[in-house]
């Protein structure tokens, strides 16, 4: 069998431009087709990855931010129960020390009333009690008492004599008015202790004064020294006062019911 080499040459020429015609025309648009395809599902794959990654930050910032959102709701909240605890705390105080308060002055206003009362009472009772005993005195008065009474007072104008000296000085005449009844021996010798306590005295006299009740006055010119019953138990109620109160005079038990004045006495 004879070859045609022509023949072969020819189809061999063909096939080459076949296979050019076919990659010019058919595969080099498939290929770019293919390529560019490829490109784009590479672009889409990338862009897919991108906003993946884009979503995955995105849910992390949002977690993030939710986390956060949730921590601060909670510092806030217990804040608010700290404050709210705090409040509570603070109103029940102060409603207790208002309470305790109100508490001590109404205790404190009882006790002050039942004071004011007993006090009153006190008054009451002590000054009914010193009447009687004043009028009780006052009926059963004698010469014996009067006399009693003279010495006490006469007593008492040596003692302050001794005190002070220069108060007894006086040339003029003294006066003795005595409230009770008293004999006339009694007078005599008023008169001569009345004369050692003023021994400048011109005269004694001495003289009775109804209106007086129990008791002395001496007048020396312008000074005046008196005791009365009345007078010593108006002292002596003031002296129960005092001493219910917590005030005490040691002197006031001694001098009760005597008085000085000076300037103006007659």
């Amino acid at each position: 069998m004879l070859i045609d080499w022509f023949t072969v040459g020819a189809q061999i020429i063909n096939f080459l431009i076949l296979i050019w015609l076919l990659k010019r025309l058919l595969y080099g648009p498939i290929l770019r087709a293919m390529r560019e395809r490829e490109e784009r599902v590479r672009s889409r794959l990338e862009d897919a990855r991108n906003t993946r990654r884009e979503a995955e930050e995105e849910l992390q910032r949002l977690q993030s931010e939710r986390q956060e959102l949730e921590r601060a709701r909670d510092e806030h909240m217990a804040q608010a129960r700290r404050e709210i605890k705090a409040w509570k705390d603070e109103a029940m105080d102060k409603a207790h020390a208002e309470v305790e308060e109100k508490r001590a002055s109404w205790q404190q206003a009882v006790r002050q009333e039942r004071e004011r009362e007993l006090e009153k009472m006190r008054k009451r009772i002590v000054g009914q009690v010193l009447t009687v005993s004043g009028r009780a005195l006052a009926d059963l008065a004698d010469e014996s008492l009067e006399r009693k009474a003279a010495d006490k007072f006469l007593s008492e104008l040596r003692r302050r004599r001794a005190e002070d000296g220069d108060g007894f000085i006086h040339a003029g005449a003294v006066t003795l008015r005595i409230g009770g009844q008293v004999s006339e021996e009694t007078g005599q010798r008023l008169r001569r202790e009345l004369q050692e306590v003023f021994p400048e005295a011109r005269d004694i006299e001495v003289s009775r004064d109804t209106d007086m009740g129990l008791g002395l006055t001496v007048v020396a010119g312008d000074r005046k020294w008196d005791w009365t019953l009345h007078g010593y138990l108006r002292d002596l109620e003031q002296e129960i006062f005092a001493v219910g109160a917590g005030e005490t005079d040691n002197k006031a038990s001694s001098d009760s019911g005597f008085k000085t004045e000076a300037g103006g006495a007659g």
